[in-house]
């Protein structure tokens, strides 16, 4: 916990306002010989820990390879350097006998092989591996900008796709599947819906309940991530990452595809909810692929609580911002993996990805006595199509497309463990709400815990 509370009180001095103000001050700071003698010692320390090598032969970078660059930053950021010192630092560095030319040559071999292309593969592994790992060269190349000093090597990153048009892409294929569902109102046999006003005003119709439902999913729904409380370290630093990235998952995970006569569940899913031939789906940007999270109510009505089904994932909740929500997520009344098992199209509204648009499409689904606001069974009455098994679903699942970094969140919202206090102040330094969920409902928390 103490390495955390370092880098948080880290990344609160190099990403907030005041710190870029006290950068335009620094050159007015002293810095001692003592003070510039360990960041050259830091550094080389750096350079030969067989950590930081190995991140260069692709391997995946560890929470370690983060906290020795974040280390570097914090002391990079109190030391003025001139020019003659930075030189006689390079100096220093290249007559240590480091491994500063053998991560040179690694780089040079990263980004060789990123051009080389591999048969029968879908896409390029390394490629691939410098893609989903983008967050971890940022931050070297925001050392060495703080440096002044180009001390580690980058790889070549230009010809990786960037957030700005990956979240173009994700806003896209939102419209495209927008307009897709917007079709099946007319495409379905025997529906009694031509478009989601006949809808809604059916569901207002239908009974109290469906009612309640329909004014409870157009004004109480927020979308929240879960997380384990570890990811408060990697969020503010590399933002969401999907299990294609951290190779891991508390739910169900999948080996990425490699080739076309080996396809993940989540890539044949996802290929088949978006419409999109396998093979154009699998080589796309991990950034762009979807994060999952949960669709639940908020604590500003009393007519429901949310589900505790997807708590396995963590019990911090990370809330979106609802202008993201809107153009990027999508939602499934059941487990999205369940198409990937599938042969047959026209289910019914449930064959693709359900744009946040039609939200109120979720009201069918809650057909049950329980407060608890998760899909159960199907209303018969609604004469929705779907050849899916609903019963048992413990929460309405969202995908959000596209990369999602700490400035798309909105509140914060813990169920176990309060945050420190420098998690807390960097919380309140992005204007997000701060929440305290150990029960419900959810309670403003100022930080009287934090220490």
């Amino acid at each position: 916990m103490q390495y955390i509370l370092l880098i948080i009180l880290a990344l609160q001095f190099l990403w907030t306002p005041q710190a870029m103000a006290s950068k335009s001050c620094r050159s007015i700071v002293a810095s001692t010989p003592e003070q510039k003698t360990q960041l050259v010692n830091d550094i080389l320390q750096a350079i030969n820990d067989p950590r930081i090598v190995k991140i260069y032969q692709e391997s995946i970078p560890t929470w370690e390879n983060y906290n020795i660059i974040l280390q570097l930053l914090m002391t990079a950021e109190k030391v003025k350097l001139s020019t003659s010192e930075k030189n006689e630092m390079i100096r220093s560095i290249s007559d240590s006998g480091s491994q500063l030319a053998l991560l040179k040559e690694l780089t040079d071999k990263l980004n060789f092989m990123q051009k080389e292309i591999v048969a029968n593969a879908l896409y390029n592994q390394t490629a691939r591996f410098l893609d989903n790992n983008i967050a971890y060269f940022n931050l070297l190349i925001k050392l060495n900008k703080t440096l002044g000093v180009e001390v580690f090597p980058i790889p070549n990153l230009q010809d990786l796709p960037k957030d700005r048009d990956l979240i173009k892409e994700a806003e896209a294929l939102v419209k495209k599947l927008e307009k897709e569902v917007e079709s099946k109102f007319t495409n379905i046999s025997n529906l009694k819906f031509k478009n989601l006003q006949e809808f809604n005003e059916f569901a207002v119709n239908e009974s109290d309940h469906s009612a309640r439902l329909i004014k409870l999913t157009q004004k109480n729904l927020i979308v929240a991530m879960h997380r384990p409380e570890s990811a408060r370290f990697w969020i503010p630093i590399s933002g969401f990452q999907n299990q294609r990235v951290t190779k891991s998952s508390n739910g169900s995970f999948f080996e990425e595809t490699k080739t076309l006569d080996d396809i993940s569940d989540r890539d044949s899913a996802e290929a088949k909810l978006t419409l999109t031939f396998i093979e154009e789906y699998v080589p796309k940007s991990a950034r762009f692929k979807p994060n999952y999270a949960e669709a639940r109510v908020d604590h500003l009505q009393s007519e429901f609580n949310p589900s505790n089904g997807a708590s396995t994932y963590g019990y911090d909740l990370w809330i979106i911002k609802e202008e993201v929500v809107k153009k990027r997520g999508t939602w499934t009344p059941a487990d999205s993996l369940g198409p990937a098992r599938e042969v047959s199209r026209n289910l019914g509204f449930d064959d693709v990805f359900i744009p946040w648009k039609f939200r109120s499409l979720m009201t069918p689904f809650v057909h049950h006595t329980a407060k608890d606001f998760f899909p159960y069974s199907k209303n018969s009455n609604f004469q929705f199509d779907s050849h899916r098994w609903y019963a048992g679903s413990s929460y309405f699942e969202v995908q959000i497309f596209g990369p999602l970094n700490i400035d798309h969140v909105k509140a914060f919202h813990f169920k176990r463990f309060a945050p420190d206090k420098a998690f807390y102040e960097y919380l309140k330094s992005k204007n997000i709400e701060v929440m305290d969920e150990r029960s419900w409902p959810p309670k403003p928390y100022s930080g009287e815990e934090s220490q």
